[in-house]
């Protein structure tokens, strides 16, 4: 009795195993008609996942250019200018599963409807860092330095890797795409297939400024260096930016008004507006230049304050200028050249005082007499005399010291000083140089009075 039981027992279990192993399959029934089995049991299961992907899911921001006003956004992350060349740049972050064995890849082209058989060029990237999924492209010339994304930590040294090289033209229309080769399955065979992202574009916009046109006419590059004839060969020659407020006072004298340069004058349309350029500088604005005298203002032309640290401060930076400039009309019976002078208020007595002076109209290689003028004290008080030291720094010269000299405090002192500079402009210091003994017995005073000065050209 007990084996017929175990009989029964051991056929129910057969029974059982042949029908799990008979359903456990999954059939996949693909588009192109073909099937595919996946037996699966005991030892055996069968995972599917199922991907939505984008190729171009990326942190592209609009990156713009702007210019006069105007601003013109580009489809990708990062650009740089260097000296007029245009380089372009993008990533992203790609999910793309390992068993498709993706090889990533951008294509670039003039026109829409880029593929990776119809495109200008085409490169394949890798990874930012091994074993990442972030991925980047530079597009335009090779530049000679490292380049940074500004909204991302990359950092690109290489210069030949991720790129296609490529000089950028203002004013073109560009294209670009990512693309993936994939390995996929098709009618039972394995084969590569090309995946696509979204189809980008961008536009280097014809600036002006790249063609040396601007928004007023300016003189170009080839009249500056034909202007550049006139200064000796041991100077460097001005800019148009060191000559254009110049410029613009020559423009409204008499003779510069009489001198018509209509036809020097060349224009063109840009994407940023119409621009204009000065093709030649008469000759006559450098003889102007060179035998003009220059007033620098006792007040509009300060440019620093002696400075000691704040005693009311606790930080060991903060500081606090010494004196303070007032500007004196004294009666004209004084005869202080200009009519007016700056007095030099004291906040503290106990130290000695300073100013710097800019004058940035010095024409480079022009001889000068530089008058400095002082006057006396007009207000009612001491009339007590100081005694100064004058460091002369014309550009490009080494700085020139002048020693102590004595003020009056009842009378104008003027004294001079023979000047050239190598480059446009000057500057110079004035700082007090009395001793505590002459202040602490009424000898002298800390506070300076300095009137109206001049750059006189001397002719040679």
């Amino acid at each position: 009795m007990m084996n017929k039981r175990y009989f029964v027992l051991v056929a129910v279990l057969v029974c059982c195993i042949m029908s799990a192993l008979a359903q456990d399959v999954t059939i996949l029934h693909m588009k192109d008609g073909t099937t595919r089995r996946y037996p699966n049991g005991v030892a055996n299961t069968t995972n599917m996942a199922f991907y939505e992907y984008n190729r171009h899911q990326v942190t592209a921001s609009q990156t713009e250019i702007s210019s006069n006003g105007h601003v013109f956004p580009l489809d990708v992350n990062q650009f740089w200018e260097i000296e007029g060349q245009y380089v372009v740049g993008n990533y992203w972050q790609d999910d793309i599963p390992d068993n498709f064995q993706a090889v990533r890849g951008v294509c670039f082209g003039k026109a829409p409807g880029l593929t990776v058989d119809n495109c200008l060029g085409k490169t394949y990237v890798q990874p930012y860092e091994y074993g990442s999924n972030l991925y980047y492209v530079v597009i335009g010339e090779p530049l000679p330095f490292d380049l940074t994304f500004n909204d991302a930590s990359i950092l690109i040294r290489d210069s030949t890797m991720n790129r296609i090289i490529v000089p950028l033209e203002m004013g073109v229309n560009y294209y670009y795409r990512l693309f993936a080769e994939c390995q996929v399955q098709e009618g039972g065979q394995q084969k590569t297939a090309v995946f696509y992202g979204d189809e980008k574009n961008f536009r280097i916009p014809r600036l002006m400024a790249a063609y040396d046109y601007y928004l007023t006419p300016r003189g170009s590059r080839e009249a500056l260096a034909a202007f550049a004839a006139h200064f000796p060969a041991d100077v460097t020659p001005p800019t148009w930016e060191d000559l254009d407020s110049l410029w613009n006072v020559w423009r409204a004298t008499d003779q510069g008004k009489s001198i018509d340069i209509s036809a020097d004058i060349s224009s063109a349309t840009f994407d940023d507006g119409t621009g204009y350029r000065l093709n030649r500088i008469p000759d006559e604005f450098y003889t102007w230049l060179a035998h003009r005298e220059i007033v620098i203002d006792p007040y509009d032309g300060i440019v620093a304050l002696s400075k000691i640290h704040d005693p009311f401060s606790m930080e060991a930076y903060d500081s606090i200028e010494t004196i303070s400039p007032v500007i004196v009309y004294p009666d004209a019976s004084w005869n202080v050249p200009g009519g007016k002078y700056v007095r030099f208020e004291q906040y503290f007595t106990t130290v000695n005082h300073y100013v710097v002076y800019r004058c940035n109209e010095m024409v480079p290689g022009v001889q000068y007499k530089l008058f400095i003028n002082y006057a006396p004290e007009t207000e009612g008080g001491p009339m007590l005399g100081t005694e100064v030291r004058t460091t002369l720094s014309p550009n490009g010269t080494e700085p020139i010291y002048i020693k102590n000299q004595e003020v009056s405090g009842t009378e104008v002192t003027s004294y001079e000083y023979d000047v050239r500079s190598l480059a446009m402009g000057m500057d110079y210091k004035i700082e007090t140089r009395v001793g505590s003994a002459d202040l602490r017995n009424n000898r002298k005073t800390r506070i300076m009075r300095i009137a109206e000065m001049k750059l006189v050209p001397v002719d040679n």
